[in-house]
């Protein structure tokens, strides 16, 4: 039996980017966001997409509109706050070197995972 709340975390994957350095903190590890994997409609827009010429651009322009959904957790702040979730995205897309880390390192570990190769036989 899968019960959806204890068992959600467990199917999910979630991906944690380590991002201090990029944004001038002294250690990659002073920072952070974790990002769970698309839902399946994203998913599939993305693989299709991976195939064609501007899949860099269109990556780029398409994680900024999933990034908020797919944004389970972070320690950025402001004045004392946790940043919601869009905040997170405005400031990650602000510095490009950031935005690219972020989303090479999220597709390499969801579409490159080995749960990933072992769902796709």
């Amino acid at each position: 039996m899968f019960d959806i709340s204890k068992d959600m975390d467990k199917a999910i994957q979630k991906v944690t980017v380590y991002i201090g350095d990029l944004l001038g903190l002294e250690k990659k590890e002073d920072c952070f966001v974790t990002l769970s994997e698309p839902e399946a409609l994203d998913t599939v827009k993305i693989q299709r997409v991976q195939k064609e010429d501007n899949k860099a651009e269109w990556a780029l322009e398409y994680f900024k509109t999933i990034f908020p959904r797919i944004l389970v957790d972070h320690d950025i702040m402001n004045a004392g706050r946790k940043c919601s979730n869009e905040d997170v995205c405005n400031l990650i897309f602000k510095k490009m070197s950031v935005a690219e880390y972020i989303v090479a390192q999220y597709f390499d570990a969801v579409f490159h995972s080995p749960q990933q190769k072992t769902n796709e036989q």
